[in-house]
């Protein structure tokens, strides 16, 4: 196998971790790495325009792995493996170089010119396949941006439909809003397209209060020319959505309180618990406790409505595993209560929000921080973070989240 070919196959393997688990992909990366250099140190000659090809290659590919998907694992596999391959070729002794013809008994020297007129067609015809993967490689991208900018503007056309009749002033800030997202660099497609999803749905609530949405777009205004911090403005919209709250028995949640509501509905409710949360847990299967009192509630007849995913639906790749693991538990969950005779009673809707919500019944509902569902709630360990809410206890906004994220 020639250095160029070894180029090729390592070029292709870097986007293991696209489709694979990162698991799975360090781990068969790592193998072809280790057999890769192995290959390349064994056959090592001084060779400058592979070693050019090759740095050319690394820095395509590492843009494109880390700037346009923000692919750290295939961004650090290329670097590294591509830094050794240019390192070996130009570090060689001059000896071991093409221009020296290796000579046996049994073989007759095949000539220099006849040997570079074979190596010279090798080269274009790998640089022409070369050519035809970043052409189809470039598409892709393309398309995939083209998708991102299609979805968002839709999404920004819908909150506007939700506004039109307000002030003037109102829409100018929503188009202001559009245009940070768009500028953002640390927010991925995903993260855009979800907040935008949850601005709609906090507008929604008071769209005859026009007072209120602007107290909120002047907020947001306010924070986006400080600069853009994501967590800030998530808090924001989730203050519009609570706007308004009755005040009865309405207080702040922290920490343990929050794991401690997330269990109490599955005791108290005798209809329907409703969950918002970005990711599904695998620790979920294994926490013995709630999936007894999950059996409990959906013996007593209750409904349990999971609205899960952050651009899951959408194509787009996040940079951990944790849509990859969502999809899994949910089809766990359901095959789980299937077998113990519940079918239909989980019900999960794949949506794109940031937003975390606890419902049960009609009887309290709670907002916050919390990852009801991927989030195990170790709190006090080492490593854990501090986790906060509110909770509230009214029945006509309860009813109004109901229908907005649970009409499936």
């Amino acid at each position: 196998m020639t250095h160029r070919q070894l180029l090729v196959i390592n070029a292709l393997a870097s986007f293991l971790p696209w489709v694979l688990p990162n698991a799975v992909s360090l781990s068969l990366l790592l193998i072809l790495g280790t057999v890769s250099l192995y290959l390349w140190q064994k056959d090592r000659m001084y060779d400058q325009v592979t070693a050019y090809i090759t740095l050319g290659a690394m820095t395509l590919l590492t843009s494109v792995h880390l700037f346009l998907f923000d692919q750290m694992i295939s961004a650090l596999y290329i670097m590294l493996i591509f830094i050794s391959f240019i390192g070996i070729s130009l570090f060689a002794k001059k000896e071991n170089s093409p221009v020296s013809i290796r000579q046996t008994p049994d073989l007759i020297p095949i000539p220099v010119s006849q040997k570079t007129s074979e190596e010279h067609e090798l080269t274009r015809s790998l640089m022409k396949q070369m050519d035809s993967y970043m052409a189809q490689m470039l598409q892709t991208i393309e398309s995939a941006m083209l998708k991102n900018e299609s979805s968002s503007n839709q999404k920004m056309d819908e909150i506007h439909e939700v506004v039109k009749g307000h002030s003037i002033q109102m829409e100018k800030n929503l188009e202001m809003l559009n245009g940070k997202f768009d500028q953002n660099a640390e927010m991925t497609a995903a993260q855009s397209e979800a907040m935008m999803a949850d601005l709609q749905v906090a507008i929604s609530l008071h769209q005859e209060k026009d007072e209120k949405i602007q107290e909120v777009l002047d907020l947001l205004k306010a924070k986006s020319s400080d600069g853009l911090d994501v967590e800030s403005m998530l808090q924001i919209i989730q203050d519009l959505q609570l706007k308004d709250i009755k005040p009865t028995n309405r207080h702040y949640v922290e920490n343990q309180q929050m794991k401690d509501l997330f269990y109490r509905a599955f005791d108290e409710a005798q209809s329907e618990i409703c969950l918002v949360s970005p990711w599904l847990g695998k620790w979920l299967m294994r926490d013995n406790v709630l999936m007894n009192k999950m059996e409990k509630a959906l013996k007593r007849g209750v409904d349990v409505k999971i609205v899960y995913g952050i651009g899951t639906e959408n194509g787009y790749k996040t940079n951990d595993d944790r849509s990859v693991n969502s999809k899994e538990v949910a089809k766990d969950l359901t095959r789980k209560w299937l077998k113990k005779g519940y079918p239909g009673k989980i019900k999960l809707h794949v949506s794109n929000t940031h937003f975390k919500l606890l419902m049960c019944d009609e009887i309290f509902l709670v907002i916050g921080s919390y990852n009801f569902l991927s989030n195990q709630g170790k709190f006090g360990e080492t490593g854990s973070w501090h986790e906060a809410g509110e909770y509230a206890e009214d029945k006509e906004r309860i009813r109004q989240l109901k229908e907005i994220h649970f009409s499936f």
